[in-house]
């Protein structure tokens, strides 16, 4: 009984933080819809937190990337359906980066106005602003997601940030409650999470301020907080975090400061380092490194919960690969291994003593990182992005890149329910390659989950063995002690009887880790894998393709 001590109190600290932060929410899923009761949890399960499923959304182009029709005044049917496909839960805006000079008044109402040279992408001769608060929250109501809301670090005050709170969230016989409701939306908002600033200690990438001092940022914090809290004391706000590693300056000073008036500590993953140049390693070496990252990312989660004592969770607000290399070449952050990485990392999020409350990919609709597109960015071979390549754009119908997938299988085949497994497979040892800390790499990553009425098992296998297949025999309590069936090698051992009435997988792999759909959008999909196969003794045997992550449904008798 002691040793299920530490997994209990993992998930009643989980099931406290969903209650303040979320209230009666449930989480959602293809097998446990938003209405359902809550399921009842054993010792070692966690309720999985449907705002782990997030992504980004940006200001600065007047359609919003290709999500809001401008003439017509409402999102785009497509690309919500494709954001409802991936099951984004939470909308996260206005930047990342563009968050920086950003004036939320002069995008909304009729008349708006246009931003000439943004200090921020100067290659944008003109924005007109028409993707501002008010559509943002439209497609937002479309996708059926719940938002988080950037404040400026350099141009709110703390009375700007208070009225847009009062925007968002006051009645209508408030001052700005009344600008809301006279711009056709009578009804608070009612947002709850808020961001101060957007990796603010970077200043706002040298356009006018190269760095900020984390002791003023805290100062700065604790007078927009007071005042945003004054208008609505429910609300949540987040204090940013640098680079993910807990002894920076910045993060210890934040800690100190500002944290202890802060919700949560705003985090963002990137955790493989190659940002210029070409790349130094070919893709196998690259992307071994890159398929070790989320576990060093799982110490980074703990480095910081120690340090505020676990009262405060981690928000994820962005995260993906850093492959930004010269003229966008190769395209490995739009790859294969992108989203294997990036399905790691959700695993990780779900774990409960992580503490994470939400997490937001980075980002969902074209520009430079898009999981969708409708952008073709070749042009003689090359791959391009931004003012390289101004009226160049060729538009197609909308196409997936693998993370896309990657979500829509999540969307599709994970239950409500989150539970561990054992895990017993062959490891490598990831090269000290790209800022990623060498280290023993199981080949199989496991997520596992339980539908709502107990009666379905989930599982989400990444194979990080880039070249060779596996067979993975995965067994329950009655299986125990019995002896491994031929050609296994590895196992997935579930804390439970395991009596299979039938099993169905899908598979998303490609030709080559390094593998993505810029060329031909089916080079990388997800497709139905062959049927697992069910044992006598209440198992199941499945191979596991390369280089892939695997969904696996187990309808239990």
């Amino acid at each position: 009984m002691l040793a299920f001590l530490p997994r209990l109190l993992a998930v009643v600290v989980l099931m406290v933080m969903v209650t303040k932060l979320y209230g009666a929410e449930q989480p959602c899923s293809a097998s446990q819809p938003c209405s359902a009761s809550k399921p009842k949890l054993k010792p070692g399960e966690a309720l999985v937190n449907p705002l782990i499923f997030g992504n980004n959304l940006m200001w600065y182009r007047d359609d919003g990337f290709g999500i809001w029709d401008p003439e017509k005044k409402e999102p785009v049917a497509e690309v919500v359906n494709l954001a409802r496909s991936a099951g984004i839960t939470l909308m996260r805006w206005p930047g990342g980066c563009g968050l920086h000079h950003y004036k939320w008044k002069l995008g909304i109402g009729p008349q708006r106005t246009p931003i000439i040279k943004p200090i921020m992408f100067p290659w944008r001769d003109r924005v007109e602003n028409l993707f501002g608060l008010d559509e943002f929250m439209k497609v937002s109501k479309a996708v059926g997601a719940k938002a988080v809301i950037g404040i400026s670090y350099f141009e709110d005050t703390p009375q700007s940030a208070a009225e847009l709170v009062e925007y968002c969230n006051g009645s209508v016989e408030t001052e700005w409650g009344k600008k809301r409701a006279e711009n056709g939306h009578p009804e608070p908002y009612n947002i709850r999470f808020w961001e101060y600033g957007n990796e603010t200690y970077h200043g706002d990438n040298g356009k006018t301020i190269s760095s900020i001092d984390p002791a003023e940022y805290s100062k700065n914090f604790l007078l927009v907080s007071a005042a945003m809290k004054k208008v609505d004391p429910s609300i949540k706000i987040g204090v940013v975090t640098e680079g993910g590693i807990m002894e920076r300056k910045w993060n210890q000073v934040i800690v100190r400061d500002a944290a202890p008036a802060a919700d949560f500590l705003i985090v963002h993953t990137y955790p493989v380092y190659a940002y210029k140049g070409k790349p130094k390693y070919d893709p196998k070496r690259s992307f071994k490194a890159t398929l070790a990252a989320a576990l060093n990312e799982q110490d980074r989660y703990q480095e910081f919960l120690s340090a505020t004592k676990n009262k405060l969770p981690l928000a994820i607000t962005e995260y993906n690969t850093s492959f930004v290399y010269d003229d966008g070449l190769p395209a490995w952050r739009l790859s294969l291994g992108e989203s294997l990485l990036c399905a790691d990392l959700v695993a990780m999020m779900m774990r409960p003593e992580n503490n994470i409350n939400m997490a937001n990919y980075w980002q969902f609709v074209n520009e430079y990182w898009g999981q969708i597109s409708n952008e073709q960015h070749f042009a003689k071979g090359k791959l391009n992005d931004g003012p390289r390549f101004k009226g160049q754009i060729i538009k197609t119908p909308y196409w997936k890149r693998p993370a896309q997938y990657m979500f829509e299988m999540y969307k599709e085949h994970f239950g409500p329910i989150w539970f561990p497994v054992q895990v017993s497979c062959p490891s490598y040892k990831s090269p000290p390659i790209l800022g990623v800390k060498p280290r023993k790499v199981p080949v199989l990553s496991v997520n596992a989950s339980l539908s709502a009425d107990r009666k379905k098992i989930f599982l989400m296998i990444i194979n990080k063995d880039l070249d060779s297949a596996h067979r993975v025999w995965i067994k329950g309590l009655k299986s125990k002690g019995q002896e491994s069936p031929a050609g296994v090698d590895s196992s997935i051992q579930l804390d439970m009887p395991l009596s299979v009435k039938k099993a169905a997988a899908w598979v998303l792999t490609g030709p080559a880790i390094e593998a993505d759909n810029e060329v031909d959008p089916n080079t990388v999909k997800t497709v139905v894998d062959a049927a697992p196969q069910v044992l006598a003794s209440g198992g199941i045997v499945h191979i596991l393709q390369p280089r892939s992550l695997t969904a696996l449904e187990i309808e239990l008798k």
